[in-house]
């Protein structure tokens, strides 16, 4: 279960997230959840479904990124996945726009998301405009 855990986390899955949580609490005791997963209850299963502005969802993010620091391994993607989902909804450029502290992740995130001829001239639009 603590694959389908990091898959649903990995995949900005929020919703899989929570019940795969809920379900190894219910048949495992607390300990059995990684530490630091309590942001889950606070950004909610409809996190991706709300209508909530650009800035709120990146402070979802800080949340998230603050929680996940240290836990390990095994969650490494979820920045890269959170980003993927966002772009979704929102053009990296927006989120820059927004917020421009971050540019770090949205450039990882698109540099790992586009082949090399667009991601170039992507990034070009993010960094001269």
């Amino acid at each position: 279960m603590i694959g389908e855990l990091e898959e649903a986390l990995c995949g900005a899955d929020y919703r899989k997230a929570l019940e795969v949580k809920d379900k190894l609490e219910q048949m495992y005791g607390a300990g059995a959840v990684p530490p630091r997963l309590s942001y889950l209850e606070r950004l909610g299963a409809d996190f991706w479904e709300r209508s909530l502005e650009v800035g709120e969802r990146l402070s979802g993010w800080t949340t998230i990124a603050l929680e996940l620091d240290g836990v390990g391994q095994r969650f490494r993607r979820a920045p890269n996945a959170f980003f993927q989902r966002l772009f979704s909804l929102e053009s990296p450029v927006e989120l820059i726009r927004c917020d421009p502290e971050w540019v770090v992740p949205v450039a990882n995130t698109l540099s790992k998301r586009l082949n090399p001829e667009l991601h170039g001239e992507y990034m070009g639009g993010l960094v001269v405009r």
